[in-house]
């Protein structure tokens, strides 16, 4: 894993090697183990290398036998030893022993149909000169980022936004009104939006091709259009387990130290399960401790840890993590809501101490019905089907009758029926809409009203419960957890793999019939049978905690202080994006326990952080 860059000149001058090392400069942390450049005319890509395969011949920028064809390449690519042999038996020669090669000489067999034969999780550029052509990829659910601009005639990339942005100063001052908007909605800026007007993100699943100066999006993988297939639960479980043993020892080729991230979830607990089946040795895991019980998951996460024989560590996070703030924004680049941010750099950090590698549990939620909120779906999916005269009605009944409480929890609910797909799924998960409606300009709302970024997803259309978890699959996950995962591990130089997300679980997961998925009040119903084979039943069939830190009462204490000097100073208050009265007031109920609005507080902290530290660049020397 590595962090990459790269620009491409169409009317503009060609690239500098000092443009290109000012951008490897921000990557720095991405890649401790090294650097490399490779500039010729048009054309400049750089990486700054995390050794993980073939840690004396893997070096990038690489080129093919005749140097006609370059690569910067971020990922790992499980499969490579298949299509090594795969690709000699039809004439390519090899020189090193690394994944990255593997691409390359992919590429040159099969064009852009390379891309469906790769098992793994990547972004890369790559330069063909004979064609004239430059192609930027990135995979299948996201796991690895890829940012884009076109600036002074040239084509600008990178793993992270502060490398365009080290060569491309201005374009700080052009925010993105919808993007904002939509994240203090969501709350996270969906692609292919970022907070800035001139940068795109990739998306996940794509390929980007610039070719007689002209650039064309290619999605080459629909992970929605598999349909449910009759099956048994008996043979569904059978598959089950075979895709996600073989996903995870695809997922353990590594030259470097590998553990896991174990929260004493079902997810984790699984993956560490079928790692102890694979791997050579002791497996190590790493956890999360928090002093406030309601939040605390590691009892269970020990409990897992002893009974599949794993050498466990631990770290207590405490409220003195809130100095982390700013460094959280660096990495970041933009404004993002969620908290978990800060244990997930803390164990991180943990775990670089001892590993280079982590494999996670990451998307078995999206895949197989994991969250609350689809079952909560299900009863706003049976609503909408009702007229609207009849919704519109219970909304009006429900700010007088019954107790004020359950009175709001019914309006949502009628309201969400109301909303055209995907907003009404994606309201359920995002900022109390009472919040919005409270701190924000009613022409800032407006900005996030139509949800229009959502119209080119392939789950946008329907509406129903499958439609809801591929929503959140292809748009929560990549652009809010495995965006949170890739910066805080990598902030570390730590890679994070995602073995329930290799495609051909993916796509089992896409075929299961949804009562495989969620039964009664059970969410995840196949693969906690799955799980329960593995690891003792009272932690597959427990209540979901999740992971999540005690800002709610962080805010309220130990972070008061910081929260109402930043989000309540004037100079928050004038940006134009809220209501200053509006603001105090929700600040004022949270603080006094009126409402318990912690996701909000959080992302009011971090936006305005943002604004000084990324945006208008407060203490830069």
């Amino acid at each position: 894993m590595c962090g990459i860059c790269g620009i491409h000149s169409l009317a503009g001058p060609p690239p500098a090697a000092a443009e290109i090392d000012a951008m490897l400069r921000t990557l720095r942390h991405r890649g401790p183990d090294g650097e490399g450049r490779w500039l010729d005319g048009p054309s400049g890509l750089g990486q700054r290398r995390l050794a993980v395969i073939d840690l004396p011949g893997g070096g990038q920028p690489m080129a093919n036998e005749d140097g006609t064809i370059w690569i910067t390449f971020n990922g790992e690519i499980y499969n490579f030893r298949e299509l090594r042999n795969e690709l000699a038996a039809r004439g390519h020669v090899f020189r090193t022993a690394s994944d990255t090669e593997a691409i390359l000489h992919a590429y040159e067999e099969y064009g852009l149909d390379a891309l469906t034969k790769l098992r793994g999780m990547f972004a890369f550029a790559l330069v063909d000169a004979a064609r004239g052509r430059v192609l930027l990829a990135r995979d299948r659910f996201g796991i690895k980022p890829l940012f884009y601009a076109m600036h002074a005639g040239r084509l600008l990339f990178a793993s992270e936004i502060k490398a365009i942005l080290a060569v491309a100063p201005d374009l700080r001052a052009a925010l993105d009104k919808e993007a904002l908007a939509l994240a203090f909605a969501l709350p996270y800026i969906p692609a292919p939006l970022t907070a800035f007007a001139g940068i795109r993100k990739l998306s996940p699943a794509h390929a980007l091709v610039l070719e007689n100066d002209r650039i064309r999006l290619h999605r080459y993988w629909n992970f929605a259009e598999r349909e449910p297939a009759p099956m048994k639960e008996a043979e569904a479980l059978e598959r089950l387990d075979a895709a996600v043993s073989d996903a995870v020892r695809a997922h353990l080729v590594a030259d470097v130290p590998l553990g896991a991230f174990l929260s004493g979830g079902v997810d984790s607990s699984l993956v560490t399960a079928m790692m102890v089946r694979h791997a050579e040795g002791r497996v190590r895991t790493f956890s999360i401790r928090f002093e406030e019980e309601a939040f605390d998951e590691s009892p269970y996460a020990r409990r897992v840890a002893s009974h599949l024989g794993t050498e466990h560590e631990e770290l207590t996070v405490r409220a003195d993590a809130a100095g982390l703030l700013e460094t959280l924004v660096d990495h970041f680049d933009e404004p993002f809501a969620d908290s978990s941010a800060v244990p997930t750099y803390l164990v991180s950090r943990l775990a670089r101490e001892r590993v280079k590698v982590v494999l996670t549990g990451d998307g078995g939620d999206e895949l197989f019905g994991g969250y609350v909120d689809f079952q909560k779906y299900r009863v706003v999916d049976a609503m909408r089907r009702a007229p609207d005269w009849l919704l519109r009605a219970a909304v009006a009944a429900t700010r007088s009758a019954g107790p004020a409480t359950m009175r709001t929890r019914l309006r949502r609910l009628a309201e969400r029926g109301l909303l055209p797909f995907p907003q009404r799924y994606l309201r359920a998960i995002g900022l109390a809409e009472e919040f919005r409606r409270l701190v924000l300009t009613p022409e800032f709302r407006d900005d996030a009203r139509s949800f229009a970024v959502f119209d080119g997803l392939p789950a946008a259309r329907g509406g129903d419960i499958s439609d809801a978890m591929q929503l959140h699959a292809l748009s929560v996950l990549p652009d809010d957890y495995l965006t949170k995962v890739d910066r805080m591990s990598m902030a570390h130089g730590l890679e994070t793999r995602v073995p329930l997300l290799d495609h051909h679980v993916a796509e089992f997961a896409a075929a299961l019939p949804v009562s495989l998925k969620l039964r009664g009040l059970t969410t995840k119903y196949l693969l906690k049978k799955l799980a329960a084979r593995l690891v003792p039943r009272e932690i597959v069939y427990r209540p979901k905690q999740g992971f999540t830190a005690p800002v709610e009462r962080w805010l309220r204490n130990e972070w008061r202080e910081r929260l109402q000097d930043l989000v309540l100073s004037p100079r928050a208050l004038a940006r134009g994006y809220f209501e200053p009265e509006g603001v105090r007031k929700a600040v004022a109920l949270h603080l006094s326990g009126g409402v318990n609005w912690p996701q909000e507080m959080w992302f009011l902290l971090f936006f305005e952080t943002w604004m000084r530290r990324i945006v208008e660049r407060e203490g830069e020397s």
